[in-house]
């Protein structure tokens, strides 16, 4: 996991109070570019959907699932948190690459992203 630097940008804006614009999405995609500080969006982003987010200690977890519907026909390879719910916008705070996931209509994958404070 790459925290970005607009994601860093964005915490320290939190922490003096100035950015409302928490974590809500998660994006999927199909690169396999290899993540970098500098991202500031996927290289190839096909889904987007709201998370639920938990907090555990200094551990923030974001969860979504992608139903059988969703992505279908999809090699699936990475993975972003956003600030917007749209497609393509907002303010990207991390980005991953992952194995490989074939997305068809047999499949239903949960997507978990976590932060922690160190």
């Amino acid at each position: 996991m790459v925290v970005t630097d607009t994601g860093k940008q964005k915490i320290v804006e939190w922490l003096i109070g100035n950015n409302p614009n928490h974590p809500n999405s998660i994006a999927i995609g199909t690169s396999s570019q290899t993540p970098s500080e500098t991202d500031s969006s996927l290289y190839g982003e096909i889904t987007r959907s709201s998370v639920s987010a938990t907090q555990s200690n200094e551990i923030a977890t974001f969860e979504t699932t992608l139903d059988t519907t969703q992505a279908t026909g999809n090699y699936l390879r990475e993975i972003g948190l956003f600030n917007s719910t749209n497609p393509t916008s907002g303010d990207m705070f991390v980005r991953n690459t992952f194995a490989e996931i074939e997305k068809t209509n047999n499949v239903e994958v949960q997507f978990e992203q976590r932060m922690e404070v160190e």
